[in-house]
């Protein structure tokens, strides 16, 4: 029998390393992610930003891009985006924080655009521990709310404690829920 060794651990040098926890399909990176919406959660939402209830038939993102009076949290995750839909957030994720933003002209991907375009934005990006990740999380921040901005969006960052948890997923699984509205400008 031969013996397992632990997955984490680096053939070559013996030293552990991070395993991937979620795959998104090779080349989407800059393709946000826009869950699917069930019928009862859109009519939440149509309530709670005083919309009238839709018809049967809409398709909730061309609903959304019409009502810019609803504002629109940006994640990192598909996980996190559905985890904000369970609090009547409509959230898109993006596949790590440097997705969204053209590297070469700095404007917002045109993927991303009709969605943020006129409206509240709210960039809930993970609230890593580790310093350096802070930093290249931050300037990643800025440079969506930058892009954001000049397509007459109102960006705000959400923070939280990092000992709530990383993403937007654990701070609602901790806390119970998350709250957008109160947070600083960016």
């Amino acid at each position: 029998r031969k013996e397992q060794k632990d997955p984490k651990e680096s053939k070559e040098t013996g030293k552990e390393h991070k395993t991937a926890q979620y795959f998104a399909p090779k080349g989407i990176g800059d393709i946000p992610y826009l869950p699917p919406v069930p019928r009862e959660t859109i009519e939440k939402i149509a309530i709670k930003y005083n919309l009238p209830i839709p018809p049967e038939d809409t398709v909730f993102w061309e609903w959304f891009k019409d009502n810019k009076v609803i504002p629109l949290l940006i994640d990192e995750g598909a996980k996190k985006s559905l985890s904000a839909f369970s609090e009547d957030i409509v959230a898109i994720a993006i596949y790590g924080c440097q997705c969204g933003v053209d590297s070469q002209t700095g404007e917002i991907k045109e993927s991303l655009r009709p969605y943020v375009e006129d409206r509240d934005v709210y960039i809930g990006l993970d609230q890593d521990k580790k310093p350096k990740t802070r930093r290249t999380v931050n300037k990643a921040v800025k440079r969506l709310a930058k892009a954001m901005s000049k397509l007459n969006s109102r960006v705000y960052h959400v923070t939280w404690d990092a000992e709530d948890g990383k993403g937007v997923d654990d701070v609602i699984k901790n806390k119970g829920y998350i709250t957008i509205g109160t947070s600083k400008d960016t």
